[in-house]
């Protein structure tokens, strides 16, 4: 039975991927005069090398879109910010 729960524990470990964080921030538009939200995903490692640059993609949701119509639509996102930085 140890080994049974051992053997879970480490699979569970092996099995979990880290995956970037996703936040919503709000930029202000001068020119618009308003407010806008926008998604900002972060890759894992963001947290532990801050000294670092990282690269950044602006991906546009097109004129019937929202702000979260990417990470919604494509939730992967996150687990590719981690795989390319």
């Amino acid at each position: 039975m140890k080994f049974i729960s051992i053997f879970c524990i480490a699979f569970f470990s092996l099995t979990q991927s880290d995956a970037g964080t996703v936040d919503t921030i709000i930029v202000r538009s001068n020119e618009m005069k308003k407010d806008i939200k926008c998604v900002v995903i972060k890759p894992d490692s963001y947290r532990k090398q801050k000294k670092i640059n990282f690269p950044v993609i602006y991906l546009l949701h097109g004129y019937s879109g929202n702000y979260a119509n990417w990470i919604q639509q494509v939730p992967e996102l996150k687990k590719h910010a981690d795989i390319f930085q």
